[in-house]
Formats: structure tokens, C-alpha cells, sequence
């Protein structure tokens, strides 16, 4: 009873990986009735690799000997869509130590997922408009850097072109000026 009232998908699978129990949460999430894959692997509600990766993981969490948590994907049959989950598998052992029964929580994440994946793209979105951006302030400072340039060499070549003529006027009549200009 307490199992059917959460909200979390909740399995208990034997030490061969088959159903004993599965609440209500999990069939939602599954798409499948737990009338439909009691005392069996699930086999037939996955693909045979996605069945061979499950039970890798079931053995996994009961040679580790401690709760394993691990994102992964489950198939709603119903409506034909992935689930992102973060699995929770606790290992049971009987009072010889060997393995009596897999605990298994899965926590939908799919939602948080998205959510990561939009954070993602607009990290990526600023960081090439961060990019533009420098470039951008890039080609300013070069336009800038080139118009102070060619202005100032203008005006250098003007003031220069004006002392030479004052140069030449200021002549013998004013040596001091000429000497100044000429400095």
C-alpha cells in the first residue's frame, strides 16, 4: 500500500532480475501493467540491447554491494517516448550473503534534462556571442587606431610642410626664428 501511493517508480526484482513488484508510479512511467511483466525480466516491453544493458546493471549493483545510482532511459510502451530517470538500485542479500532481491527507485529527471540541455545551448549562444562580440571591439579598435593614424600623419605632414616654409621665410632677417624652426 505504501509502495502504490508514491510518487517515485518503485520495483522489487528477484535475484535473477524477474518482477515481484512494481507500484503504480512505474507503470506510468512504463506504459505497461504490472499483471503484464510479474515474474518476468521485462524483456518483452524492451530492445534486446536495452534488456542486456539493464541486466548488466542489476548485476552490477549486486557485485558492488551498495546502492548504485545511475541516470539512464526507460521506454513508455503507451505513449512511445523516452523517460530520463536517475535509478536507484539497492541490493538485498539473504543470511548467507548471496543475492535475494533488487530494490530499484527511479526518479523522472526528464524534465531537469531539458531544462540542462536549454541551459547548455544558451551557454553555447552567449559564449559565440561573447565571440562576436570581442571581434566586434576588435575591428573598432583597428578602424579607430587606423583613423588616428592617417589623421595624424596628415596633420604631421602639414605642421611639418608649415615649419619648413617658416624655415625658409624666416630667412636672414630673423636668425633666432630660424634657429628655433629650424630646432
Amino acid at each position: 500500500d505504501i509502495l502504490s501511493t508514491l510518487p517515485v517508480a518503485v520495483i522489487v526484482k528477484d535475484a535473477r532480475s524477474r518482477i515481484e513488484l512494481m507500484n503504480h508510479a512505474t507503470e506510468e512511467k512504463w506504459g505497461v501493467r504490472f499483471e503484464q511483466v510479474a515474474g518476468t525480466c521485462g524483456a518483452e516491453w524492451m530492445s534486446p540491447e536495452h534488456m542486456r544493458a539493464v541486466l548488466a546493471d542489476d548485476q552490477a549493483v549486486f557485485a558492488a554491494r551498495e546502492v548504485v545510482v545511475k541516470e539512464s532511459q526507460v521506454w513508455n510502451w503507451l505513449n512511445g517516448r523516452a523517460v530520463e530517470v536517475e535509478s536507484y538500485k539497492r541490493p538485498v542479500f539473504d543470511a548467507q550473503g548471496r543475492p535475494h532481491s533488487l530494490i530499484c527507485a527511479y526518479v523522472d529527471i526528464t524534465q531537469r534534462k531539458h531544462a540542462e540541455d536549454a541551459l547548455q545551448r544558451s551557454f553555447l549562444q552567449l559564449r559565440a556571442l561573447a565571440a562576436e562580440l570581442e571581434m566586434l571591439k576588435e575591428e573598432d579598435r583597428r578602424r579607430i587606431a587606423q583613423g588616428i593614424h592617417d589623421d595624424l600623419g596628415q596633420n604631421l605632414l602639414a605642421l611639418k610642410l608649415d615649419v619648413e616654409m617658416l624655415h625658409a621665410r624666416a630667412g636672414d632677417r630673423h636668425p633666432r626664428l630660424k634657429q628655433r624652426v629650424g630646432d
